[in-house]
């Protein structure tokens, strides 16, 4: 779950939405800056897929007792979450194989400097999984993978942009993790700067420099309003279903003046 705290509220947002929005930044990548483009299907679905490891948890969240608020996915317990990385890993594979050598590469990442046990032990049977896979679909072109790689590491982070901020934050209100851009992979050769400028313009647009689209598009974002007051009487997951569903459309676009762009970051 994606949780941001309002004064009387939690946003929340399940990782699978936010995964599908992911995936239409992939699908709507240019095709000239797609290297691999054979392979865009499976790209597409390995982005789009990525985090359904969490759609169980998801239905029911659960507070953290330390603090009071419910788990979001960067605080969650750590083996519990492996469980859950490795079934989605499972059922991505499962529709693609190429998608889940995606897949258990992105989720290796946010584990392979634990200490933990179990995180070495998650690691150890993903780099088997990863070996096997590309033995199963060799050859393996190396240089389209890292950019398929770099480009669902780049899809989420953007998805996450939209997720972890308030609509029409300021640079200066951001979430810490994007004040300063999200940085450009290397394999990202049509871009000519190290930071991606990614800033809300109002309440419902968000513009991007260098643009990698092939045009303006809107995403749908869906999320939930859960009220403090009542999960203080109800409880979380009972005050979670009651809460109607909410849509916010934003527009993707290109900035269209220096007011709407820039690298000042202030």
């Amino acid at each position: 779950m994606i949780v941001r705290e309002r004064d009387t509220e939690f946003v929340m947002i399940r990782q699978d939405d936010h995964a599908r929005i992911s995936g239409e930044f992939a699908r709507s990548w240019r095709e000239d800056y797609f290297s691999g483009k054979e392979k865009k299907k499976e790209v597409v679905t390995a982005v789009s897929e990525h985090d359904r490891g969490w759609i169980g948890p998801d239905s029911e969240p659960f507070i953290d007792d330390k603090t009071g608020k419910p788990f979001s996915f960067s605080n969650y317990p750590l083996n519990t979450k492996l469980i859950f990385y490795k079934h989605g890993i499972d059922e991505t594979e499962a529709m693609n194989a190429y998608a889940g050598l995606l897949s258990s590469c992105h989720y290796m990442r946010f584990v392979e400097e634990e200490n933990a046990s179990e995180a070495k032990g998650f690691v150890h049977l993903e780099k088997q999984r990863q070996k096997r896979i590309v033995q199963q679909i060799s050859p393996l072109n190396q240089n389209s993978f890292i950019f398929h790689y770099d480009l669902l590491r780049f899809c989420d982070s953007l998805s996450l942009y939209l997720c972890l901020n308030e609509p029409g934050a300021s640079k200066k209100h951001e979430h810490p993790w994007f004040k300063n851009g999200i940085p450009v992979p290397e394999t990202f050769k049509f871009a000519r700067s190290e930071t991606f400028d990614v800033r809300w313009i109002d309440r419902q647009t968000v513009s991007l420099t260098p643009y990698p689209f092939i045009s303006h598009f809107t995403i749908s974002l869906k999320y939930k309003c859960v009220q403090k007051e009542d999960m203080a009487s109800q409880g979380l997951i009972e005050t979670y279903k009651k809460a109607p569903w909410m849509e916010l459309r934003i527009l993707i676009k290109e900035p269209e003046s220096k007011n709407e762009t820039g690298f000042s970051f202030s």
